[in-house]
């Protein structure tokens, strides 16, 4: 029984283990995109958007009341992308 107990304690840290690591990598890798967090994003955002730093992901200059979380901006960008494509050579290419 000894040796029961010893497997089980093992295969309860390795599953731990895999969980803190699973988890680690969701909250540092996954939130932006594979991408390590920024540590100076929207600094000094109240000079924005006149400032030469104020420029987001998307090459566009941001404002303070147009900052979104990567999640919604990189669905968004991946709508907009998806309907250009769509309507490349269509009588409606122009209206994206």
């Amino acid at each position: 029984t000894f040796r029961c107990f010893l497997l089980l304690t093992l295969n309860y840290i390795l599953q731990a283990s895999a969980i803190m690591y699973i988890g680690e990598e969701s909250q540092i890798m996954d939130v932006l995109s594979g991408k390590m967090h920024l540590c100076d994003f929207a600094y000094d955002l109240e000079n924005c958007p006149g400032g030469n730093h104020c420029i987001g992901p998307g090459g566009t200059k941001y404002t303070p009341d147009s900052l979104y979380r990567f999640d919604i901006w990189n669905i968004r960008m991946y709508m907009r992308d998806s309907l250009v494509n769509a309507l490349k050579g269509t009588k409606y290419e122009g209206l994206l």
